[in-house]
Order: C-alpha cells, then sequence, then structure tokens
C-alpha cells in the first residue's frame, strides 16, 4: 500500500541485544513466522579484536521456546566475518528468509551469531514483513526492547 509508512509496513519482531559473544553462541529471542511472509536479520559486528570471528545461520523450530527440534535453514550461512574481510570491524550484514523456506511444522525462526578467536561484539534486529495483519508494527517486539518509532511529518 503506498501511503504505509515504513514503521507500519516493518515490524521489529526479534532482537540479539548487542553483547559481547566469546568463543560461544548467542540467539536472538525469535520472530512467528506465521504472521510473516518474509523475515530479514540486521547484523552488526562492532568489535571484533585481534583474531575474533562471526559466524551466523538462522534456524527454525515449531516451539518458540527452541528447546528441542530446532532446525539449520539451509543457505542462511553467513560467509564469516573477519578482521581481514572488508570492512572488518563494525561490518553490517542481513540475512533473509521466507516463510515458505521454513522447514515444514516449523513456525518461529531465530539468528544464531557465533563468536570465535577471542571475545567480539555483535547484536542485530528482525523485522518481520509483508504481515498477515496490517499494519506489520501491531506485531513489533516489546517496548523492553523498542523504546521508540519516529516518522517525520
Amino acid at each position: 500500500m503506498f501511503t504505509e509508512k515504513l514503521t507500519e509496513a516493518l515490524s521489529v519482531a526479534d532482537v540479539l541485544n548487542t553483547g559481547t559473544i566469546t568463543n560461544t553462541n548467542a540467539n536472538s529471542a525469535g520472530l512467528d513466522m506465521s504472521k510473516f511472509h518474509r523475515a530479514m536479520w540486521l547484523i552488526q559486528a562492532g568489535s571484533l579484536g585481534a583474531a575474533g570471528t562471526l559466524d551466523g545461520r538462522l534456524q527454525s523450530c515449531a516451539n518458540s521456546n527452541f528447546a528441542s527440534g530446532v532446525n539449520n535453514i539451509a543457505n542462511s550461512n553467513l560467509t564469516q566475518i573477519t578482521t581481514a574481510t572488508t570492512p572488518g570491524n563494525n561490518a553490517v550484514a542481513t540475512v533473509e528468509v521466507r516463510a515458505d523456506q521454513v522447514a515444514a511444522g516449523d513456525r518461529y525462526v531465530r539468528l544464531q551469531l557465533t563468536g570465535g578467536g577471542n571475545a567480539i561484539t555483535a547484536g542485530a534486529i528482525g523485522l518481520g514483513a509483508e504481515g498477515n495483519h496490517k499494519p506489520d508494527s501491531a506485531q513489533d517486539v516489546s517496548n523492553t526492547y523498542l523504546s521508540q518509532r519516529v516518522v517525520v511529518s
């Protein structure tokens, strides 16, 4: 819809708070793909340190808590980000998925980032788009994460 604002057309539906990842996995909260036709995660690799690496992938599950039955989504792996890759520190990456690419029977999708080499700083947000119910922003994460949406008028 042409008159729809981007703040209405995109839902801030998932978050992986910026923090230190040291030789371990960090998972986003996850978003409900039954509410969207598409989702995209914006990842920022802040400081990678001297030898840090950042890998990532999308995972799906039938359960919102991802306690069991977690599936890696094919072709969703990031190419490893290192200080040797351009731009290295402060790199931004995206990964996108359609609802029909999620494993049969799975409803929830999360981003998993893996830091290696040394402590790295990274974070991400997941955006839901082409929602089943408009505006998409009605599906935003709680105000624990999203503090405001400002639109210039």
